[in-house]
């Protein structure tokens, strides 16, 4: 709770305007919603009151992993993989580092980049770097 509780602050306080953060709320896909941890919105809030986000409104994901970490490698970046959901984020907290996958292909992302203690995870929306944030100030 407390590392997820820090995700959202850390994203929120870099988000740049025309975009927003939710949190635990569903996130429809073609064959699920599942309800991320948090996850960057391109648009208003007002905009998603009819309906839920959908993978092509969103810019990041992020699962925070303590028990799930297998369940998010492979179920859930599945999942965001198919949506084509650029950038996806477990913040695995076992192993303190923040595992970044992007380019999804297919049910799969092609790459993955892990951002360790001590160091920067960048944020990137739509290909663009906003912030770079400390993996510690999220980790705790």
């Amino acid at each position: 709770r407390a590392t997820t509780r820090r995700v959202r602050l850390r994203l929120e306080s870099v988000l740049p305007e025309g975009c927003y953060l939710e949190s635990q709320e569903p996130l429809t896909t073609t064959d699920s919603e599942p309800e991320p941890d948090a996850y960057v919105v391109r648009g208003a809030p007002e905009s998603f009151e009819q309906r839920h986000p959908t993978g092509g409104d969103v810019s990041l994901v992020v699962e925070v992993a303590d028990t799930s970490l297998e369940r998010d490698r492979i179920v859930k970046a599945r999942i965001y993989a198919q949506a084509r959901i650029p950038i996806y984020w477990i913040v695995n907290v076992e192993d303190r580092r923040i595992e970044v996958y992007s380019h999804p292909d297919g049910d799969v992302y092609a790459e993955r980049t892990d951002c360790v203690w001590g160091t920067t995870v960048p944020v990137r929306l739509d290909g663009v770097v906003v912030a770079e944030l400390n993996v510690s100030d999220i980790l705790g």
